[in-house]
């Protein structure tokens, strides 16, 4: 059968919001001319059980649901290339396990990639915090220009989310476009650079067509363990490379920019082995410190860092004491690995 859309939909421990995820995609107004690829990533939860059952209310999908299973958790990056290997629809989208969508959601994007011969469309979002009912609409508008596009996504004046933004599937594989199996954390900025860098037809919607759920448990809402800082590292040295390869050279001081305040949320929110490794490595950094773009004691504790990251570990190390003491952050998160 010949899909509209493939929908990936990665899915690990979410048992307590799987449910209302799935309905939401299969109550779709163009349901039935799309494909729902989820993709088990080894979770060790009720996630697949509580997805099976909201399957079963919905016998006229059979046909259109895939459920692949990975033996072991593999990471985000992995999981949408697994369920982008076995997609079959004109375009793609991906959406998140624990968000849900407006039932127009898909039908809105399609059409307006199929009448203007998009490759890439997106819409805006409602965004609102676990145990909360006010949610906060997003709206980002894509500039039509795929180079200005990148530039105003790498200064944050764009959302980089992919469950946002639908993408003609032949494009991608035409431009040999992938997510990197082995990053779990701005995968979807390095994809938005692989996209824009190749010059696609761009469109977008100016309706909120999506609930994202910031999880008060979330992986990128905790603090930065070194393992997370390393995974944000190795995400910021492909892009580079991508850049480069690329003829990036139009977005070079807009990613050095992002790279700047990436790695400032390593010490900003970081644990202590992420504040006291990183510390060392910000020689580089201190060009693209200014006011503006950094709280201003991080901006000093980086700038510090340039003659003594000693000094500027032991003045952030002091900060963090305190914020712990006040009850910003958990003293036990703060000292784990």
């Amino acid at each position: 059968m010949n899909y509209n859309i493939s929908i990936l939909i990665p899915v690990y421990n979410v048992e307590a919001y799987i449910e209302r995820c799935a309905e939401s995609l299969f109550k779709n107004t163009m349901a039935e001319k799309c494909e729902f690829i989820f993709t088990n990533d080894g979770s060790t939860d009720a996630s697949i059980e509580k997805l099976n059952s909201v399957i079963e209310k919905f016998p006229g999908l059979k046909n259109n649901i895939v459920v692949l299973q990975h033996e072991k958790n593999k990471g985000l990056g992995a999981t949408r290339n697994t369920g982008f290997d076995n997609a079959k629809g004109k375009y793609i989208i991906c959406t998140d396990s624990d968000d849900w969508v407006e039932p127009n959601y898909l039908e809105e994007l399609f059409n307006t990639a199929e009448k203007d011969n998009l490759d890439f469309v997106g819409c805006d979002t409602y965004a609102f915090e676990e145990g909360s009912n006010i949610q906060e609409l997003r709206e980002y508008p894509l500039n039509p220009d795929p180079h200005q596009c990148l530039i105003d996504i790498l200064n944050y004046k764009v959302g980089d989310y992919l469950w946002v933004k639908l993408f003609r599937r032949e494009f991608l594989i035409q431009n040999k476009i992938r997510w990197a199996d082995d990053i779990s954390l701005h995968e979807d900025t390095l994809l938005d650079i692989k996209v824009l860098t190749n010059n696609p037809k761009i469109g977008y919607v100016n309706k909120p067509l999506y609930h994202y759920l910031i999880r008060k448990g979330s992986y990128v809402h905790n603090l930065y363990t070194e393992k997370t800082s390393d995974l944000i590292f190795t995400a910021i040295k492909y892009m580079d490379d991508y850049l480069k390869s690329h003829n990036g050279d139009f977005a070079r001081v807009a990613f050095e920019r992002r790279c700047y305040i990436m790695k400032s949320n390593c010490i900003a929110r970081g644990t202590i082995y992420s504040q006291k490794k990183y510390l060392q490595l910000y020689k580089e950094l201190n060009k693209y410190a200014d006011r503006n773009n950094t709280k201003l004691f991080y901006y000093y504790v980086i700038k510090t860092s340039n003659k003594s990251p000693k000094i500027s570990f032991v003045l952030v190390y002091i900060y963090s004491i305190l914020k712990c003491l006040f009850g910003k952050i958990k003293y036990k998160d703060y000292v784990s690995e």
